[in-house]
């Protein structure tokens, strides 16, 4: 910057980013004084623009107006002491700041599990799911809330809207075939698009299940054979989760297996 050079009012505002009224604070308050023209005008000069940057970089550092003045006028040792104090205050503030963002995100991830439980049993009887709520409480001491928040907290509710339409295209086309042997080609092709599909939200879960052999092999177990997930699952058909179950293993057995 040419050191001669000389700047009204609106030049440096516009030079600096500040308003026109700022300035005109700062000279009230004696934190930037200015020359005075003849006629009251306000000039600046390099000494002011470059005390006008010191200004604002202690403005985004958050200290007050009195403090910048006070600052202005220590040596350099000193400012510098009141910096490194003005810097561990900012990170004890990014921390608790962090903090406040963590709670937000989780109650945020709480509430969109919450909505996205009710799109995925839209249609299916209230008590259906408060018995399986219950079963699943009862019988391995997990918060059935604590399951569907972690796989269906990531998902936004137009991404759960279609999971949930992608299942019931999928309930509709296995009791189409549900009579069929486990082993038919039809079957096995449903099997390896639900084992998708229930990959795809188990990929949501903080700890990232995975659905390889043994998993499936378990899940098999689970459907053919638990009786509360049998009648949570008759709303589609009276052997449902059974024959699923069936299915699960089969393709477990001949597709997941090393």
């Amino acid at each position: 910057m040419d050191n001669e050079r000389i700047y009204s009012v609106s030049e440096l505002s516009r030079l600096a980013g500040v308003s026109v009224r700022t300035l005109h604070h700062y000279d009230q308050v004696g934190l930037l004084k200015p020359w005075r023209k003849e006629n009251g005008y306000r000039e600046y000069d390099r000494k002011h623009a470059v005390r006008l940057q010191q200004i604002i970089i202690y403005r985004d550092l958050d200290f007050s107006l009195e403090e910048i003045t006070r600052l202005l006028d220590l040596d350099a040792d000193n400012q510098a002491k009141a910096l490194n104090s003005q810097r561990d205050l900012l990170w004890q503030r990014q921390k608790q700041i962090q903090r406040m963002i963590d709670s937000l995100e989780v109650t945020m991830k709480s509430i969109q599990s919450k909505q996205n439980v009710d799109i995925m049993f839209e249609g299916l009887p209230k008590e259906k799911i408060a018995d399986y709520e219950k079963s699943v409480r009862d019988r391995f001491d997990l918060s059935f809330e604590g399951i569907t928040e972690d796989l269906l907290g990531g998902f936004s509710s137009e991404e759960a809207r279609a999971l949930k339409e992608e299942g019931d295209r999928f309930a509709e086309d296995f009791v189409n075939v549900i009579h069929l042997p486990v082993e038919s080609e039809q079957v096995q092709r449903l099997a390896e698009r639900h084992h998708d599909m229930i990959s795809k939200m188990a990929s949501f879960a903080e700890e990232g299940v995975e659905l390889d052999y043994d998993t499936a092999l378990k899940a098999s177990h689970f459907l053919a054979n638990d009786e509360a997930t049998q009648e949570f699952y008759s709303f589609y058909h009276d052997d449902y989760a059974r024959r699923l179950g069936e299915a699960w293993r089969y393709f477990a057995e001949t597709r997941l297996k090393s």
